[in-house]
């Protein structure tokens, strides 16, 4: 009697598992063809923190930051071109140093040139943004022909700007800021940048 009783629950048992291992997946499988929103909310969060790892990663210590800015414009006589590129390396995490250098022609002939060591601090690093403030100082050379005497200023220029990334490597750098010295008046000025992290 007792051999049979120990048979049967045996069978129950085995019965029992095969049921649970049964429900098991095909409550996993109910779950793949129809998420919860649980799970949807959770997935959709991936990106986001993967898109602020990169921004983080690209404004940290050892990163490098390379850009520019050019123009160009037309008249009835002359046209001119303008042309700006910077560098820029992160000496801490959201602190970078950097030399932006500036050259302008007009009819074909150089005006002028600069250089302008820079310092900028991030604070703020979002999913796909990252601003920032933005610290130099220019030494320009203008020069109008052998006629003329050339001209060199030093100026400063204190900003706010951004980093629009449109990839990991790749983001738009608007600013504005405000540009002083000693020969000249303040004013009001912006540019638009790209630049390329790496």
């Amino acid at each position: 009697m007792n051999t049979q009783e120990n048979e049967k629950n045996s069978g129950n048992g085995v019965l029992s598992k095969v049921l649970g291992f049964v429900g098991t997946m095909a409550l996993a499988l109910i779950c793949v063809a129809n998420p919860s929103q649980e799970s949807s909310r959770l997935v959709t969060t991936v990106p986001s923190i993967e898109a602020r790892n990169e921004v983080t990663g690209a404004t940290s210590r050892g990163r490098f930051k390379v850009g520019g800015s050019a123009g160009f414009s037309r008249g009835e006589s002359a046209s001119s071109i303008s042309v700006s590129p910077t560098v820029d390396v992160f000496i801490f995490d959201r602190t970078s140093i950097g030399l932006e250098t500036a050259f302008g022609f007009y009819d074909g002939r150089m005006v002028y040139r600069s250089i302008r060591p820079a310092a900028a601090f991030y604070f703020f690093r979002g999913d796909e943004l990252a601003m920032f403030f933005r610290q130099d100082i220019g030494f320009t050379k203008m020069s109008y022909g052998r006629e003329y005497e050339d001209i060199n200023l030093i100026d400063a220029r204190t900003g706010v700007g951004l980093d629009w990334f449109l990839n990991r490597y790749v983001a738009l750098s608007p600013s504005l800021g405000v540009e002083y010295g000693r020969d000249q008046n303040s004013r009001v000025f912006g540019d638009l940048k790209l630049s390329v992290f790496f």
